[in-house]
């Protein structure tokens, strides 16, 4: 054993002597580059006030400064970071949003004539690049440090469509009114989620700085640097993802084991189908805050939807809360996984439709849900996710609710959003009843 120690204080102090010895100087580049915007920003110009992203406090991270060659020559490639988590969303690339602090680099060059200029890039990425994010496609912003417009907002490439085969034309002009009329964003509090700020800004504002024709000094980067500056959707997308189950139902039969098949009066049964929308009140098959996947540091919120089981008798009730989830992450791009059972009675819901059944209705419920934690039984986001395992589950039942389906990035389908909108809409029967205010419903009852 001592020997085995002095060879790893050996080879430790080897190796530390090597780091010492081994101490790159700064690139001289990155120097000059960073002097020149020290000077750059200490002129302390007005900032554009419809520019949100220019009004948050930012800088440039010069340790992770890199030099690229670029159309324009070297340059030198500045991430670009937020103090708040800000992300910025486009229908370009259905359901993912980015942060803008892996997509803004502050690119700083020389022109023809030895003299330096700089540009800051938003590079918000589309399908496409998300698909592929060694190549950037979408939405490119060029402005100053003031987040004033050196050249307008170009659109870079061809999106896919939301199926993720075909493709879309873009029109320029109506995409350029589009981007400088509507940016649309989101601050992210982390640890508090349902307390972040959803944002939007009018950009665009035309700033000459020499982009003109008149100023042949100036030069820009060109669409082709795009990729080399760092863009694509690879790192920077959060998206729609269902995660694991927090409180999983190890055996299921167990968990329903309470519950007693007796027909006649004296035993009630109800079912309340139970929905958290991503955004309460709308359709949106996703959202920007609240709950569900934001909690997990995700800022996209998928809500969800599961059953909450009563039976009453004259001695008390029974309740069990069940909902069906993967067993590991889902997102549009790995939109299936083994499917998994939870005990959801520590989930919120914004509507709640509860409906009074018989003892056959109900207990064909329970042999449906049974079956969620069964080897090769899958979630997939698109085809049996938990809204469409919670209404087969009803149908089971002989309840059949009818819904609209939403869209994502490569499909679509059930979704909490167009769920809770269609049970508000909706005729009630003798044996229905709703609630739009979360209550406390937490598992009731034990037996041996």
């Amino acid at each position: 054993m001592k020997k085995t120690l002095l060879l790893l204080l050996s080879i430790c102090f080897i190796t530390c002597q090597k780091k010492i010895t081994g101490i790159s100087q700064p690139n001289p580049l990155v120097t000059q580059a960073q002097a020149f915007f020290t000077g750059v920003i200490s002129q302390k110009l007005p900032l554009n006030s419809a520019n949100f992203r220019a009004n948050q406090v930012r800088a440039a991270d010069w340790d992770e400064a890199e030099v690229r060659s670029l159309s324009v020559g070297p340059a030198v490639v500045v991430p670009v970071s937020f103090q708040n988590k800000l992300f910025v969303a486009t229908d370009l690339a259905g359901s993912y949003l980015f942060d803008l602090s892996r997509i803004t680099k502050l690119v700083i060059f020389k022109n023809a004539l030895g003299q330096y200029h700089y540009q800051v890039l938003t590079l918000i990425p589309d399908s496409s690049s998300i698909l592929h994010p060694g190549t950037f496609t979408g939405i490119a912003l060029t402005e100053d440090w003031s987040g004033n417009s050196l050249i307008g907002p170009q659109r870079i490439g061809q999106p896919l469509a939301a199926s993720g085969t075909s493709q879309r034309p873009i029109v320029a002009d109506e995409f350029a009114i589009t981007t400088c009329d509507d940016i649309s964003g989101y601050n992210y509090a982390v640890g508090d989620a349902a307390n972040g700020e959803a944002w939007e800004e009018t950009t665009c504002t035309t700033y000459d700085i020499g982009g003109g024709g008149a100023d042949a000094s100036y030069s820009s980067v060109s669409s082709g640097d795009y990729s080399d500056v760092g863009g694509g959707g690879g790192g920077a997308a959060s998206t729609i993802q269902i995660e694991p189950p927090t409180n999983p139902i190890g055996n299921i039969a167990d968990y329903f084991k309470c519950f007693t098949n007796v027909g006649g009066s004296d035993h009630t049964y109800t079912a309340t189908l139970a929905v958290e929308q991503p955004d309460p009140g709308s359709r949106t098959p996703w959202g920007l805050s609240g709950t569900g996947s934001s909690a997990t540091g995700n800022p996209v919120n998928v809500g969800h939807t599961w059953l909450i089981l009563t039976e009453t008798t004259a001695y008390g009730s029974t309740t069990r809360n069940v909902g069906f989830y993967p067993t590991g992450l889902i997102t549009p791009l790995y939109p299936s996984n083994q499917g998994e059972l939870n005990d959801d009675e520590a989930t919120t819901y914004n509507i709640a439709l509860t409906i009074t059944v018989n003892n056959a209705q109900f207990f064909n419920m329970l042999n449906f849900v049974s079956q969620g934690n069964n080897a090769g039984y899958m979630y997939d986001l698109n085809t049996n996710n938990c809204t469409t395992f919670t209404l087969n589950a009803l149908r089971a039942g002989d309840i059949d609710i009818s819904t609209k389906t939403g869209t994502w990035l490569n499909g679509g389908g059930d979704d909490p959003g167009d769920l809770g909108q269609d049970i508000l809409s909706m005729p009630l029967s003798s044996n229905m009843s709703l609630q739009t205010v979360s209550n406390y419903h937490p598992n009731l009852g034990s037996c041996n």
